[in-house]
């Protein structure tokens, strides 16, 4: 039998996805990684952390939105700002991708 459930708890939207990985075009096979691309994979490793964390923060502010405390102006800086951070992003995930295939 159909099995109904209750009514879904209100809650806040699931943030945006993440965007496809690209695929980085022929990587060098069997060429080991340089020192300084090594150090490079873990700088962007950490970047990408650290962005995956202002994200989410900004993504908490638009979420809690709250047309009383802030204006309609703030909810559109930060979308802006979202939107180029998303950009950073899949920037970087690029970049380490890149990298991380020939590692």
């Amino acid at each position: 039998g159909a099995q109904q459930l209750g009514p879904a708890a209100p809650s806040a939207p699931p943030p945006p996805a993440a965007p496809p990985q690209p695929q980085a075009s022929e990587p060098a096979a069997g060429k080991a990684l340089s020192a300084f691309e090594e150090r490079r994979l873990a700088s962007l490793e950490g970047e990408l952390a650290a962005l995956g964390d202002a994200e989410a923060a900004l993504q908490q502010r638009i979420n809690t939105f709250d047309a009383a405390r802030d204006g309609y102006s703030d909810l559109q800086d930060w979308t802006a700002e979202l939107e180029t951070l998303q950009a950073k992003v899949a920037d970087t995930e690029e970049r380490w991708l890149a990298l991380a295939e020939r590692a």
